[in-house]
């Protein structure tokens, strides 16, 4: 956007579709995250907020980068908010009223 050489653009666009591939599991993810601070389960509600920015990410960047470099990088943000989506969505399961379950 600010720069014109091919080199960065190239990258930056590579790296922005691996990134935004699981665009729809964050928010899932943040939905569930939601419903449990509403509901008064602040504890589950942290714990899904901190899944998918802290608990996963940080060791996905770390292990990814090494194992792919620059891609890794970029995988690690999609890799994590899918892992915590299906978390959530487990943990969602476990504690919606039977009723509300479609």
């Amino acid at each position: 956007m600010f720069n014109n050489d091919p080199t960065i653009i190239k990258m930056s666009v590579e790296g922005m579709r691996i990134y935004l591939i699981a665009m729809p599991a964050i928010g899932l993810a943040m939905a569930g995250s939601n419903y449990f601070l509403a509901v008064g389960k602040g504890k589950i509600a942290m714990f899904l907020s901190l899944l998918r920015q802290v608990i996963l990410l940080i060791p996905l960047i770390t292990i990814c980068s090494k194992l792919l470099g620059l891609r890794g990088i970029w995988l690690a943000q999609p890799i994590a908010d899918t892992i915590s989506s299906v978390i959530t969505v487990i943990m969602l399961k476990r504690n919606l009223p039977k009723k509300a379950i479609v």
